[in-house]
């Protein structure tokens, strides 16, 4: 996939959610306590716009369709790298395709929409 994936990405959970996030008086903001959130994975990947159709789920008499995808964007990430769940947070930390990714953060909105040879794809909401 040399040529695809060649977004820098980082992968961040935050075990304990945002409920336990403090608030800071002085600016109204919820602050993560320190140490909280914590590094899953970084590696090259890629972040796209997402096709027409989402992953497959079950349809009427059990035929799989295709659903359609609520949020644009999607993550290419290589098969290997560990399994995402809703809610954790990934972060763009380099680009040469797109110097406008830098930087941005999308939610992982759901994972497992299908994963072929190479890469798995996970549909992104941006934070």
């Amino acid at each position: 996939m040399e040529g695809v994936l060649e977004d820098r990405l980082e992968l961040w959970r935050d075990v304990q959610g945002e409920s336990d996030d403090v608030l800071d008086e002085d600016s109204g903001q919820l602050m993560p306590v320190e140490g909280t959130p914590f590094l899953v994975w970084d590696g090259l990947g890629a972040v796209t716009l997402a096709g027409q159709l989402s992953g497959a789920k079950a349809a009427l008499d059990g035929v799989a369709a295709g659903e359609v995808s609520q949020s644009p964007y999607q993550a290419m990430v290589p098969v290997d790298a560990p399994p995402t769940r809703p809610g954790d947070v990934l972060v763009v930390a380099g680009s040469t395709r797109d110097p406008q990714l830098m930087g941005r953060r999308f939610r992982v909105v759901d994972y497992g929409l299908g994963s072929y040879a190479v890469v798995r794809l996970i549909r992104l909401q941006l934070l």
